[in-house]
């Protein structure tokens, strides 16, 4: 399953009172000129007050914020698990830059093995997109550290649990095992790309997250 999302008042009122008319210090009677002035200034003051009932600009109401989930469009929460080491590591998505995150299903897969492999011989075309890459596994960290010493991978591969991957949709609907899936999350940590695999081979290949990110620098 593909998901793509594309890159994507007050007013205010013056109200003037009247005004006692210019009389130019002179009680009694106004001289026809005074009158005439007088009238001249309350015509000025009418368009001074008229222009600066318009000075106001309305501005358009701030949008809401976009939800936090994992659904394309939505904001990507952040990811929390353990390095191959045993180490804790948090993945903030919103991190400037694009990330992918690359959900697989077990280090004893095959295809998954051939997958990260793959990302390793690929990661300079990542790169050249600004984009950073992750892989997310249910193995625990003492399972994937010798592969992936051995396959000197050079992007963190992170073991998270079973609720984080029924979080991502990378979780049959009966938890009865993971599925394979592929995010790309822009630098302001919006979801743009999401496949989520019915199998072990229906992956999204190398080439198409690519694509994906050169979409998202284009001007």
């Amino acid at each position: 399953m593909i998901s793509v999302v594309p890159d994507q008042g007050s007013n205010h009122r013056t109200g003037a009172g009247s005004s006692a008319g210019w009389r130019g210090g002179v009680r009694g009677r106004v001289a026809p000129h005074h009158a005439h002035l007088d009238r001249t200034l309350r015509s000025v003051a009418a368009l001074v007050l008229a222009g600066l009932g318009g000075c106001g600009t309305d501005s358009e109401p701030a949008a809401p914020p976009l939800p936090v989930g994992t659904e394309p469009g939505q904001r990507a929460p952040a990811i929390a698990g353990l390095t191959p080491t045993g180490e804790e590591f948090t993945i903030q998505t919103a991190r400037g830059a694009p990330l992918v995150l690359v959900f697989y299903r077990s280090i004893e897969c095959g295809l998954c093995q051939l997958q990260l492999e793959q990302m390793q011989s690929n990661l300079a075309a990542y790169r050249r997109s600004r984009a950073e890459v992750a892989a997310i596994t249910l193995d625990e960290p003492a399972r994937t550290r010798e592969w992936v010493e051995r396959a000197s991978l050079a992007f963190p591969v992170i073991s998270v649990d079973t609720a984080a991957f029924r979080l991502w949709g990378a979780l049959a609907s009966d938890d009865s095992r993971p599925l394979p899936a592929s995010y790309v999350i822009d630098g302001s940590g919006v979801i743009r790309f999401r496949h989520i695999g019915r199998n072990a081979a229906d992956r999204a290949s190398d080439a198409e997250i690519v694509t994906i990110l050169e979409s998202l620098s284009d001007p």
